[in-house]
């Protein structure tokens, strides 16, 4: 048997009962920050450094808790979602290590903009958030203007939730993501100048779904759902013509685990209910089998809570 060679310790106990629950951990300006509840400000950000010990930064909604949450660092500051008092909302906020966090309040009044999957490109800052008349959309910040609207890319319906844009990753210098169009996630790319655009042909595509956008050994790898069925596979690209199938119906070569099946587990039915498989529109994770309901908790990526898919 081998055993660890590696001490391990606590480093903190923010919380004197219970659990202080730290999570969402970025390095910046030489710390580490996150959100923590230290059982009297609820869920709020926190900066820790060996020298210093913890620290918290900002009791942005008192009692409540702001849960800070898509952290990143730009133009030397720190960015996130936070949720303010009811006359904000959940909004775009930034921190530059000294004053107290700042506001950037995209979607006035008490409705909430729900900034989420941010993401630095050529100096600017990307991410999705609501404006309460496109859904969720592609915005940007300078980091001196105020937060704009950059691209509304599903227009498709009017009564639509918007593209709702995630998975960002830089390939060949160009920013590669998924969103909706449609009804149909499909896979976006920007290179910097013009208007994004959908990255492949996708008429001729025999895949959809794509997520989980990475660069590896020179090639765009994501997941995606081939349209014969719901069986997720591994897809890469290398930048010339389609993406193709690393391994098809990974999961046929390793019957004997479960962990190797990727197939979306099958819903049980509850006595009086109905079933049926449904996406998360704020995160564009894939879909889950789920009892009809008005509220949600989606089971991938962004935890979002109450909000009907």
């Amino acid at each position: 048997m081998i055993e660890s060679c590696f001490a391990q310790e606590m480093v903190l106990d923010l919380a004197r009962s219970g659990s202080s629950a730290p999570h969402n951990f970025i390095g910046y300006d030489e710390g580490l920050y996150f959100s923590a509840n230290d059982g009297i400000h609820d869920f709020e950000l926190w900066t820790y450094t060996p020298k210093s010990g913890a620290s918290l930064v900002a009791n942005i909604k008192e009692q409540f808790g702001s849960r800070p949450n898509n952290f990143a660092v730009f133009n030397g500051k720190l960015y996130f979602q936070a949720d303010g008092d009811t006359s904000t909302g959940t909004e775009l906020w930034e921190y530059d290590g000294i004053n107290p966090p700042r506001l950037l309040d995209i979607r006035q009044g008490g409705e909430s903009s729900v900034p989420r999957n941010l993401f630095v490109y050529r100096d600017t800052l990307y991410f999705s958030a609501l404006d309460g008349i496109n859904g969720s959309e592609l915005w940007r910040y300078d980091g001196i203007n105020e937060p704009q609207l950059f691209a509304d890319l599903n227009q498709t319906n009017s009564n639509s939730s918007g593209s709702v844009p995630a998975d960002f990753t830089v390939f060949n210098g160009e920013l590669f993501f998924s969103g909706y169009e449609g009804n149909n996630r499909v896979m976006w790319r920007y290179d910097g100048k013009s208007r994004p655009e959908k990255a492949f042909n996708h008429e001729n595509r025999t895949w959809s779904d794509p997520a989980h956008l990475i660069v590896f050994d020179g090639r765009l790898l994501f997941s995606a759902r081939e349209f014969s069925g719901e069986r997720a596979e591994l897809w890469s690209y290398d930048g010339t013509g389609l993406p193709t199938a690393v391994v098809t119906n990974m999961s046929h070569h390793h019957r004997e685990s479960p962990a190797h099946n990727h197939r979306p587990s099958r819903p049980t039915r509850r006595q009086g209910q109905a079933l049926t498989r449904q996406w998360c529109k704020w995160c564009g994770s894939f879909p889950r089998p789920s009892h009809l309901s008005s509220s949600h908790r989606c089971s991938s990526r962004c935890g979002w809570w109450g909000r009907s898919w």
